[in-house]
């Protein structure tokens, strides 16, 4: 079975409800205690898929993460497990200082790896993911490349910290991939390794329900044909750097031709650069209008 054909079968499998290894990954607290949690303050309450395992509601990933938040400021989970998110947000409060994007750099400096991964929880709890992309990690990676080009940081705080952004995000939009209708692929084309943006793409599309076959960095364009054609995606999104745009620019085109008729195409990032037949995205803010839209056909290839 193809790469692709496995990520949609798995998609697919799990559109109904999110296994509570999924919900673990989401939410960062252990299975254990959710069990433990469920018993005696009964949340979260699973439902039971076909197999008798319990499937938990998308909605609890939230709730469950401002839970964490409120343990993690010092309150009791006697106090914060049976309350609602409104509620929780009343005992959480104001946002602390280490949630806030303008002061990440200091904690990136100091390689802290907990202290930076708290940072982006607490930022996540505060402002939910659609709005955590586009208003924390969009400037913060902004920023963090300004500190690089202008040697405040080193290339190895950079890594560090790109490292931590891309395994946040991914814990959060991955369990929530499935669901149901056509899903959207997402890849970079031959030669680009980086996948970060691509990563925000997934994050945002996820909080607009829609379903993702996720590739990745560096995939041969005959790859990306062929996850088209199994697939009968939405659409296909693809994202360049300002290092890879020219020559992205020139496989994307010849890669145009090859795919399904019908086949929308995505591009975004730094270095994307305007082609015929491909919808070019200004930002995170046109690809969730672009995400509620009515999706379009595609016609079978002849």
């Amino acid at each position: 079975m193809s790469l692709a054909k496995y990520l949609f079968k798995w998609y697919s499998d799990n559109m109904n409800g999110l296994a509570i290894g999924a919900l673990v990954s989401a939410c960062g607290i252990p299975a254990n205690t959710l069990r433990t949690w469920e018993r005696r303050y009964g949340f979260p309450s699973p439902r039971r898929g076909d197999g008798g395992h319990r499937l938990y509601d998308t909605s609890d990933i939230e709730r469950l993460r401002l839970i964490a938040d409120a343990l993690a400021r010092g309150l009791r989970a006697g106090q914060v497990v049976p309350a609602s998110p409104d509620e929780l947000r009343g005992l959480i409060g104001s946002p602390t200082r280490e949630s806030d994007p303008a002061d990440w750099l200091e904690i990136v400096a100091r390689l802290d790896g907990p202290g930076f991964d708290r940072a982006l929880r607490l930022a996540l709890a505060e402002q939910g993911l659609a709005d955590f992309v586009s208003g924390a990690i969009a400037p913060f990676l902004r920023e963090l490349g300004a500190a690089w080009a202008d040697g405040r940081i080193d290339v190895h705080q950079e890594h560090f910290a790109s490292h931590r952004v891309r395994a946040c995000l991914e814990g959060v939009w991955r369990p929530l991939a499935g669901g149901p209708g056509r899903p959207v692929v997402l890849a970079t084309l031959p030669g680009e390794q980086h996948d970060l943006g691509l990563q925000m793409v997934a994050a945002v599309l996820v909080t607009e329900g829609v379903p993702l076959v996720f590739l990745g960095a560096d995939l041969p364009l005959s790859s990306i044909r062929k996850s088209v054609e199994e697939t009968r995606p939405r659409a296909l999104v693809l994202s360049a750097t300002e290092h890879t745009g020219e020559r992205a620019s020139g496989q994307l085109a010849a890669l145009l031709p090859t795919l399904p008729p019908g086949t929308e195409v995505l591009f975004g990032g730094r270095g994307a650069q305007p082609l015929e037949g491909v919808r070019l995205l200004g930002g995170l803010q046109e690809l969730r209008r672009w995400a509620r839209a009515p999706a379009q056909g595609v016609s079978t290839p002849s």
